[in-house]
């Protein structure tokens, strides 16, 4: 994964519980290459932090987080709860050049059909051929 340094100050503006989630945030990414979405919830948050023996934030405190990552544009909301657009600006796992190539191709094709295809990927469970989490309560506002 590449964080590009032009754009390093913004990193160091966030508050703490932000930074914390960022650390979510960008284990996501790792997980996703050549990909400008994650999934990012609080049981994704709480398995990280289960799982790398850290304390976890407070539901209060993810929210805020989410809300300092989006107004900062780290994050952008989809139609889908829970997932986000990435900003490539800031950081990327992948070559972003093939990306922006791809998502120009994409939308000469159409977003439409990108947005059904992303929505029928996440109720097969699968985004860009890996397994999503899609919580059911998030399945059934597809619906």
């Amino acid at each position: 994964m590449k964080i590009f340094t032009q754009n390093l100050r913004v990193f160091f503006d966030l508050t703490s519980p932000t930074m914390k989630l960022l650390q979510v945030l960008l284990a996501q990414v790792q997980r996703t290459p050549n990909s400008d979405r994650v999934m990012l919830s609080m049981p994704i948050m709480l398995d990280y932090f289960t799982e790398t023996a850290q304390p976890s934030l407070s539901k209060a405190s993810f929210h805020r987080a989410v809300k300092e990552l989006l107004v900062k544009e780290f994050i952008a909301a989809t139609a889908l709860p829970g997932l986000f657009f990435i900003n490539p600006n800031l950081f990327f796992n992948g070559d972003r050049v093939r990306f922006v190539n791809e998502v120009k191709r994409k939308r000469g094709n159409g977003e439409q059909a990108e947005r059904a295809e992303l929505v029928r990927s996440m109720e097969s469970g699968l985004v860009d051929g890996k397994p999503s989490v899609l919580l059911e309560s998030e399945s059934s506002k597809l619906a």
